[in-house]
């Protein structure tokens, strides 16, 4: 399989299910649904929801089964950027080469669109799920692993520690935490949400967490590496130095690779993805 090509086939069936998830621009409050947009469509990699659908994949299913739980953690997603973009948190003033949204919209407009994204991805995961015939102990199942990934047990946890930090010398151990919360809890989170829609055994479900939750972090060292002259973010870089970063970055990515090996032949196009992500310039 050219995994370019399934990538670049999965972001566009990404698109056009998360064009459906959230409200036209047209629609009353004008404003606030085009800060959603303005956010939810600005040229992401889609990598996470791409992860729950190679899992389906992997597992004998279509894309389209787990769907609604790629485009919940994506919306999850960009409503954590919203917010951590704000003055009171990172106070960055871009995003992907373009104004950030409480630049583009104010504040509160964007704090009301992260809102609104944080909201409706519950919707979309117990909607969509009922439409693919998924049992509702399942459909329960991912809102509780999503709801985990996003709380004070994950993404919040990692942002109050990242700014909690931010005046500090930050250590390796704090910075792996704050990368196994704020990057790799999400992987974790679609790629379990997925193995639960699919029917995996514990077994491979444990692997599956394995894999995700390494390579979320070597994803976020490969972030780090590429954004290294950031000045307003905690920055591996910043931490291990540069070539001490790219090879933590190897490490975690052969831990992902090697937590696949319980599911064989299946985990082919994981490990395929895994080494196109390592390999990502952008």
């Amino acid at each position: 399989m050219d995994i370019k090509q399934f990538v670049q086939d999965n972001q566009e069936l990404i698109e056009a299910a998360l064009e459906d998830a959230v409200p036209a621009v047209s629609v009353y409050p004008e404003k606030l649904h085009h800060a959603i947009h303005y956010s939810l469509f600005d040229g992401a990699k889609r990598i996470r929801p791409v992860l729950a659908i190679a899992v389906a994949e992997s597992l004998g299913y279509k894309a389209e089964k787990v769907l609604p739980a790629a485009v919940a953690i994506e919306l999850a997603h960009t409503g954590s950027i919203i917010l951590d973009d704000l003055p009171c948190v990172d106070n960055s003033d871009e995003r992907r080469g373009k104004a950030a949204c409480h630049k583009a919209f104010g504040e509160s407009t964007a704090i009301l669109a992260a809102c609104s994204l944080l909201d409706r991805l519950y919707a979309v995961i117990v909607e969509g799920l009922q439409e693919q015939n998924v049992e509702s102990e399942k459909v329960l199942e991912v809102v509780k692993i999503i709801s985990g990934a996003i709380g004070s047990g994950g993404v919040v946890v990692g942002q109050f520690t990242d700014i909690e930090l931010q005046r500090t010398e930050l250590d390796a151990k704090q910075l792996e935490f704050i990368h196994k919360k704020k990057t790799a809890s999400m992987f974790v989170a679609v790629v379990d949400s997925a193995a639960v829609i699919c029917e995996a055994s514990a077994e491979a479900r444990e692997a599956l967490r394995a894999y995700a939750e390494n390579l979320g972090i070597a994803f976020q060292l490969k972030d780090d590496l590429l954004d290294k002259e950031q000045k307003n973010e905690i920055n591996a870089v910043k931490v291990y130095g540069e070539e001490k970063t790219a090879q933590l970055e190897e490490e975690f990515t052969a831990k992902a690779l090697s937590a696949l090996e319980p599911l064989g032949e299946k985990a082919e196009l994981l490990e395929e993805l895994a080494t196109y992500l390592k390999e990502r310039q952008r």
